[in-house]
């Protein structure tokens, strides 16, 4: 993501992520599914509950984009990562030729940076 010129924060686990989340704000979140102590999906789901938490007391309805990273390519995964708040999910390995594509897909190159 920084050889795209993204900012990019990392954290190591789900607790980290809503912390850090609750700090700054997001365009877009890569959320690793099998972090260890809270995984991916229990991490969108806490984050999407923020989100809705926040929207009733601001009155602003920003979402943040959350793709779940796996190694996992069953039909159940994409579910999972669908019922947990996730927009989508990228394999691991990810290429750039994925990490391009998803940011031309909902950004423009301006945004993206």
């Amino acid at each position: 993501m920084e050889r795209l010129d993204c900012k990019v924060d990392e954290v190591v686990n789900g607790e980290e992520a809503l912390e850090v989340f609750s700090m700054s704000r997001f365009d877009l979140v890569f959320m690793d599914i099998q972090m260890p102590g809270m995984g991916g999906h229990e991490a969108a789901k806490r984050l999407r509950f923020r989100e809705v938490s926040e929207r009733v007391k601001s009155d602003v309805d920003e979402r943040v984009l959350i793709y779940g990273l796996t190694v996992d390519q069953s039909d159940e995964e994409v579910r999972f990562c669908q019922e947990s708040g996730m927009e989508g999910r990228l394999l691991k390995p990810v290429s750039m030729d994925d990490l391009q594509n998803l940011l031309r897909t909902h950004f423009t190159q301006d945004e993206a940076s």
